[in-house]
Formats: structure tokens, sequence, C-alpha cells
């Protein structure tokens, strides 16, 4: 920058630096009379500084907005890649756990439980995106810039770094339409109430058996998704989450912690097959799907069940008396039943026929002697039923904490395996048998209607 002088008089300052931030600042300099030509340029010099702070500071914030957006877009493609080869959830695990923080876990788990629907997967994209605005702030460096220019004695600058800043203009407009379009809380609002943690994702699980549920089941379970994502997650249940998830890998490779620390110590290349080659052999128990998390809450909570199974499965034993023994054994029947019914859900043809079987030949055995169709609904203990008044199942909300427990959806597969399929049939005989045990009159017609604004609303 150049000063100009007639007789020792400042004539014009001029700063070559781009902007109108700076503008205020020139009629400072030919009103000082008295000050001397160092001191105008003094002047002039931080005329110029504030204009490259800002300018900088912008460049800075777009920089650092644009990083975090293009890494999460890799992270996603990368997590995307991984869950279709379904080599083992674990590595997943541990590329979350090591990269990214609790929030972020919550989130890119819950995006993979859909990974393969197209439709889901884009809402869990925009959800991400979402899920980054209620941080953008911070993470923009806002709340830095917000500081620092509350420090400033020039309110035009306060307001060029912060109040007038796009990326903040951007980032509130973006939360006000996030908190105000959100047409999925009331529903998931009613239903999480009534479900612990991983409850939901069993009964959607279950609920597949009625085929005209499946589109249902997979939009609450994109909604809870948006719940859980939202509410954040507790960080201390995605941790116990994470444990878990470890956990049941070992269990399901047959792995323990020791033989883990093993092969962390040992060279791998060596073991590069053999590790492969028991991953494979357990693939098809428990293959990668919208509800594969879902499944391995179920199966793993059984871990002999799971075990024995696996193990004469593997061995090409078909379902015999000695297997019943044994899955009996330490099991209630409902986590029998339970267990079996999620076996139905492998790849394999072979796995999913024998689960079938053994489901059957559990089931005959509970039931020989009767042919009641009263005596699985009994077994399964439906007995929430006994404290529903007439007044109660007007509302949707219990309505729906009935149809979306496990037992009742364990109940209909069996009377749909018992009659064919003829879901009609089925549903007849489910109304009349609510009615003959509890005597209320058309009560399952009441819970249906009841229930009909949850799933017309998802």
């Amino acid at each position: 920058m150049n000063v100009a002088t007639r007789g020792g008089e400042p004539v014009a300052v001029s700063a070559n630096e781009p902007g109108d931030q700076v503008s205020s600042l020139k009629p400072a300099l030919v009103e000082s009379e008295d000050r001397t030509v160092a001191e105008l340029v003094e002047v002039a010099k931080n005329a110029i500084m504030a204009a490259k702070d800002a300018v900088s500071w912008k460049a800075l914030v777009q920089a650092i907005q644009k990083k975090r957006l293009s890494g999460h877009e890799k992270v996603m493609r990368s997590y995307t890649r991984l869950a279709r080869k379904d080599t083992s959830e674990a590595d997943m695990v541990s590329a979350l756990t090591n990269r990214h923080t609790i929030e972020d876990i919550a989130s890119w788990i819950s995006a993979m439980k859909d990974i393969e629907n197209k439709g889901v997967k884009s809402i869990v994209a925009k959800l991400q995106v979402q899920n980054l605005a209620d941080v953008a702030f911070t993470d923009l460096g806002l709340d830095r810039a917000a500081s620092e220019a509350q420090k400033k004695v020039d309110p035009h600058l306060v307001n060029h770094h912060f109040f007038y800043c796009q990326d903040y203009v951007d980032w509130k407009d973006y939360v006000v339409q996030i908190e105000t379009h959100d047409p999925a809380m009331t529903m998931i609002k009613t239903l999480t109430r009534f479900f612990v943690k991983g409850a939901l994702a069993n009964s959607l699980l279950l609920l597949r058996h009625t085929w005209p549920i499946e589109v249902s089941a997979t939009k609450m379970l994109t909604a809870q998704i948006r719940y859980w994502v939202r509410t954040k997650v507790d960080p201390r249940k995605v941790e116990e989450w994470m444990l878990t998830a470890q956990i049941q890998y070992r269990v399901r490779t047959k792995v323990d912690s020791r033989k883990v620390e093993e092969w962390m110590l040992t060279d791998e290349s060596y073991h590069f097959h053999l590790k492969q080659g028991l991953c494979r052999r357990y693939a098809v128990v428990s293959t990668w799907s919208a509800f594969d998390l879902a499944t391995q809450d179920t199966l793993f909570k059984h871990e002999e069940v799971m075990r024995i199974y696996t193990e004469l499965a593997n061995k090409g034993m078909p379902p015999d008396v000695a297997m019943l023994s044994a899955l009996k054994r330490g099991n209630t029947a409902s986590e029998v039943v339970l267990a079996m019914d999620a076996l139905k859900d492998v790849e394999d043809d072979r796995l999913k026929g024998d689960a079938a079987g053994l489901l059957n030949e559990q089931i005959e055995e509970w039931t020989r002697g009767t042919e009641s169709p009263d005596v699985v609904f009994r077994l399964l203990e439906l007995d929430q039923l006994k404290s529903l008044s007439d007044g109660h199942v007007l509302r949707a909300d219990y309505a729906a904490s009935f149809f979306l427990d496990p037992r009742f959806a364990l109940w209909e597969a069996y009377l749909m395996g018992l009659h064919g399929g003829d879901l009609r049939k089925v549903m007849n005989i489910m109304r009349d048998t609510v009615d003959s045990i509890f005597n209320f009159n058309g009560l399952f017609v009441q819970l249906l209607r009841a229930a009909e604004p949850i799933f017309s609303r998802v």
C-alpha cells in the first residue's frame, strides 16, 4: 500500500486487498489531521490484516467443511463395500471403534443394517448429513469465530465474521428444517415406550413371516434408526453394544479371547487362510442383511442352542430326539422357539430346512395329544391381553405393543405353517382363540383396527 502526501498532508489511502470490510476504516484515515505518516501506515496495515483474516477464515471454514464431508462419504463407501462382502462384522466394529466418535458409530451401525435396501440407504445417508448439522456449529469453527468477533471493536467485522457468514446462515436454516420436518417422530415416540433395547428389531425380524407386514416392518426399522440417530443414543449403551457385538462374533466363530490374542501376536499372512476358512464355515449361519443384527441378538442370547445346532448341522446330522433334548436343557420353551425360528433366516437352504423341521418337531411335542389351537398361545404366555380393557385397545399404542411382540409373531408363524400359509384362515383362528380364551367379544378385531394408524403412518 502507498501513502500519498501533498505538502506533508495525507491525500488518500487505498488498500490493495479486495472486499468492503475496510471501507468503514477510511474516514479514520482522512479525518486524522494530527497523525503522522507512520501512524497512518499502521492503521492501514491493521485494515489490510483484518481483510486478510476475514478472507482466510472463510476459506478455512470451507476447507474444514469440505474435508469432513468428503471424509464422511469415503467412510460410507468403504463400509458399504465391507458390509456387502460380509467377511465379519468384527472388522467393521474394529474400524468404527478406531476411527470415529460414539455418535458416528451409532449412526453407521444403524446404516449398515439396511445397506442392501437402496431406498433405506438413501434415507440413512441423508440422516448422516442431518446428524452432522447439530454439531456443525462447533466443527466449522463458528463458535470460535463468534468468540473472536465479539472481541472486535468494529461491529462490521463482527457481522462479517459471524452473523453474515454464509456457513452460519446455512447451518441455522438446516437446523430449523430438521426440527420442523420429522413425520416419523410421533410414531417412534409411541413405539419406543414399549420396547427395551433390541426388542423392536427382534419383533420386526419375526414379523417378516407375514408378507403384508414386511414392508411396514422395514419402514418402522428405518424410523427407529431415525430415532436412534436423533437422540444420539446413550454413549454407554453404544459402548455396551460394541462390546456385545465383538463377543457375538467370537461366539459365532467359536474363537475365545485367548485365541483372538494369539492371532494378533502371530504372523497375519501365515494364518490368513485358516481364519478365512473358519469365517466362511460360519458365514451361512448369520449373513449380513437388513435384519442381521436382530438375528444375532436373538441367536446369541442362547449360546448353547446355537453351538449345539451348528455342530450337528455341520456334521450333516438330521434333527433328532437328542438334539431336541439338548435344546430344551437350560432353555424355556419360548426361548427355544425364538432361537429356532430365527435360524430360518439363514442363507443355506439345508440349514433352513433343518431349522424348520426342528421347530415343527418341537411344537408337535408341545401340542401332542390335543387339537386346540390355543396351546401354543398359552405356551408363549401372551397374557398381556388380560390387562387390556376395551378402552385401552382403542389406543393404537397399546395395539402396537401387542402386535410387535415377538411371541405374537411366533404364534402367527406356527399357525401359518399349520394351515399352509392361508392368512385369512390364520387370522380367523387367532381372532376366535383370543375371544374364546378371554371372552373379550371381538377384541382381536378391535386390536387390528386400533393398530391400523400405526401401520398406515409408517
